[in-house]
């Protein structure tokens, strides 16, 4: 065996490598000779790519481990001060061959991949052919599939229509679809959800039948001469199709835009203050879900008072394109992927229970401590959406309400106490138009005095302890 690697001695190389003994605990250098030969390492019959090339040294074959491990899904790790190599074999190991049960080859946890791909597959081929309202075929060419859309899709409502399909690049397809020009007063009469409803069968069954990742885009028109009208144009985005309507007709029942909205905002709203964002919108009838990534990463250290104000800048900007829409959002870390806060506008008004926490560490920041008398009373605090909008605000105290501090508090300290509530109620009606009530706890949350704010006046009504 060695005369054969000593015909590759022009692959030799000499290098140090570094030896641990255990036992002793001692590092050493030794100098050895390796033989290169090109190993390459079959798996389960597929050639294993790997960090470095195997070597031979004293007819021992060595190989990066990692490399190993990783492909039959086991975990290495070294711990360098100990000089142990942890390795877990993920039940790879057996102590008895004969009663043990054999763990997942790389081959099998690929044909069981492919098998639930395959029962995916067929899932979708049962759902399709019990819907019922198309003919299910084996479609494997875009001709095929544009005669098959020819043959279930010959009309609109009552309007015939012709389809024209082409590949564009990738999954890209682009889809014409023609009515001629005697028809333009039906089409007129369409209503949008008709159009949109109708293209995304379309959509939806050329993925089923020829494509599941084919993206669409086209638009109407109403003859195949060069002169025709564009009346509609769609295409995809993600799994959804997204649209532009040219008819004014249509554009009075349109359902939001999710395009229009997004380049409004990554126009209007790139920059705000120290932090850039874009957005992107996506719709379902009249569902919209708003992602808002920041990449500069000065986002995590802005103030609660500061998240606010982008978040009124926010839904100021989305009304300028649709008023009266309900959002959900959420603000992403574009680095990490993270979801930072949680937001919606609903009724013209924002909410967040992301947001109120922040409020809540504000508050037990800024206004956690009353002082009456030389006494220092904390006090945390607890806020909550209530019904209809409002804001309820509830003060845990870190005292009794029957010790003799407090109960002087409520007897010649009442219009003091008032003000150092009043405060906070004032600060978070200035962020927020809305009714704030609540009231204040010691520490056993026996009750003390409910709160009760007038926001027309911007006071506190008198408190009136139990």
């Amino acid at each position: 065996m060695r005369s054969k690697y000593r015909i590759f001695l022009s692959l030799i190389l000499m290098f140090i490598i570094m030896f641990s003994s255990v036992a002793n605990s001692t590092t050493y250098r030794r100098r050895i000779t390796a033989w290169f030969d090109n190993i390459r390492v079959m798996l389960d019959g597929e050639e294993l790519p790997l960090d470095n090339e195997p070597f031979i040294y004293d007819d021992v074959i060595y190989m990066p481990i990692t490399s190993l491990t990783d492909a039959l899904f086991m975990k290495v790790d070294f711990d360098k001060d100990s000089n142990i190599l942890h390795i877990d074999s993920n039940r790879f190991r057996v102590d008895n061959v004969d009663t043990a049960i054999p763990p997942f080859t790389l081959a099998s946890r690929r044909e069981l991949a492919s098998l639930r791909e395959h029962i995916s597959q067929l899932e979708n081929q049962i759902a399709f052919m019990t819907d019922g309202r198309f003919e299910y075929q084996n479609i494997e060419s875009l001709s095929a599939l544009e005669d098959y859309l020819q043959e279930q899709f010959k009309e609109i409502v009552d309007i015939p229509v012709s389809h024209q399909l082409k590949r564009l690049s990738g999954n890209r397809h682009r889809l014409i679809v023609t009515f001629n020009a005697q028809y333009n007063e039906e089409w007129v009469s369409l209503d949008r959800r008709e159009i949109e409803n109708w293209i995304d069968d379309v959509f939806h069954v050329s993925r089923q039948l020829y494509n599941a990742g084919l993206e669409l885009e086209g638009f109407f028109r109403d003859s195949a001469t060069t002169s025709a009208e564009n009346y509609v144009a769609f295409l995809t985005r993600g799994n959804m199709l997204f649209f532009d309507f040219k008819i004014a007709e249509h554009k009075k029942s349109q359902l939001i835009d999710g395009i229009k909205l997004e380049s409004a905002l990554n126009s209007k709203l790139r920059f705000f203050i120290n932090e850039s964002f874009s957005y992107e919108v996506f719709v379902n009838n009249n569902d919209v879900d708003l992602l808002v990534y920041f990449s500069r990463s000065n986002f995590d250290n802005w103030s609660f008072s500061r998240i606010n104000s982008y978040l009124e800048r926010l839904k100021t900007e989305v009304e300028r394109v649709y008023s009266h829409i309900n959002v959900n959002g959420r603000i992403i870390c574009s680095n990490s992927n993270k979801t930072e806060l949680r937001f919606g506008f609903v009724d013209n008004s924002i909410r967040s229970y992301d947001l109120l926490e922040k409020l809540e560490d504000y508050l037990n920041d800024r206004h956690k401590t009353f002082l009456s008398d030389g006494n220092k009373f904390t006090f945390t605090y607890t806020v909550n959406e209530s019904h209809g909008g409002t804001i309820e605000i509830v003060l845990t105290g870190d005292f009794s309400a029957s010790a003799s501090d407090w109960q002087n508090v409520e007897s010649t300290r009442e219009h003091s106490f008032r003000i150092f509530v009043q405060n906070a109620f004032r600060y978070v009606d200035n962020l927020w138009s809305v009714d704030i009530y609540g009231e204040v706890r010691d520490e056993n949350t026996n009750k003390i005095c409910e709160l009760d704010f007038d926001s027309d006046s911007r006071t506190l009504q008198p408190l009136i302890f139990e």
